[in-house]
């Protein structure tokens, strides 16, 4: 229970505190979630990026 109103006192007691843990929180999950799923559409699409084949296209246009 004192862990609980420990969490009350220093976070919840204060409209302005809560928001602001909040929105922090929503950016920092928004954050690491977009870099998760660029990491997973990276290696599902491996070979296939422009990063990829860009070697193989700028000697192609060299010759």
């Amino acid at each position: 229970m004192s862990a609980l109103q420990g969490l009350y006192r220093g976070i919840f007691r204060r409209t302005s505190t809560f928001a602001l843990v909040f929105c922090t929180g929503g950016l920092v999950y928004a954050m690491y979630l977009d870099k998760a799923l660029d990491t997973v559409f990276r290696n599902l699409n491996k070979g296939k990026m422009y990063e990829d084949v860009q070697a193989y296209y700028s000697q192609k246009k060299e010759e």
